[in-house]
């Protein structure tokens, strides 16, 4: 029995995004099998880890948080609508990243109050968190973004235009991708 072979891109291996931008067929899109163990690990209940917060706006007035645990090990998850639209109030409750940070992972993010649609905005906002907890806490060994809806939209738009920055991306319902 013979089977089809897909066809190489013409383009060397890239695909490119509807909105332009190049993204290298590699590690820099982590797989469906990624983001379900994410989950999985997520959803198992822990008890709270101490973690450091850091909060502030970036230049732009979007403002961001923080969160390192102690026992940190070595990945950033940085997202959309992770930090609250006011700095002064806790972020958004979510279980599942309450879990992470106790698991060790430090995330950060920011909010869309100031971005809104403009995509391209927020990916470039995620670098600046990115660069804020790199001068605070040195590079992450694993730097990944992630969002879910227009936060994985963003995610796929991060890793396409600074690759060199993301070892990872995870967008969940993120935009199209065409080959």
């Amino acid at each position: 029995e013979r089977r089809a072979r897909r066809a190489a891109p013409k383009d060397g291996g890239r695909m490119t995004s509807s909105f332009g931008f190049v993204l290298r067929a590699s590690r820099r899109v982590c797989s469906c099998a990624f983001g379900a163990a994410l989950a999985l690990l997520a959803s198992v209940s822990v008890a709270a880890a101490a973690a450091e917060t850091v909060q502030g706006k970036l230049p732009d007035g979007t403002p961001y948080r923080i969160d390192i645990p102690d026992n940190w090990n070595g990945t950033l998850l940085v997202g959309l609508d992770y930090a609250s639209n006011d700095p002064a109030q806790p972020r958004p409750a979510r279980p599942e990243f309450d879990a992470l940070v106790a698991r060790g992972y430090a995330l950060a993010g920011t909010t869309r109050t100031v971005t809104g649609w403009a995509i391209h905005l927020a990916a470039a906002n995620a670098v600046r968190v990115l660069d804020i907890f790199e001068a605070k806490y040195g590079k992450p060994r694993h730097a990944i973004e992630f969002g879910s809806s227009m936060g994985g939209h963003t995610a796929a738009v991060s890793a396409q235009a600074y690759p060199d920055r993301w070892s990872a991306a995870l967008p969940v319902c993120g935009g199209q991708v065409r080959a």
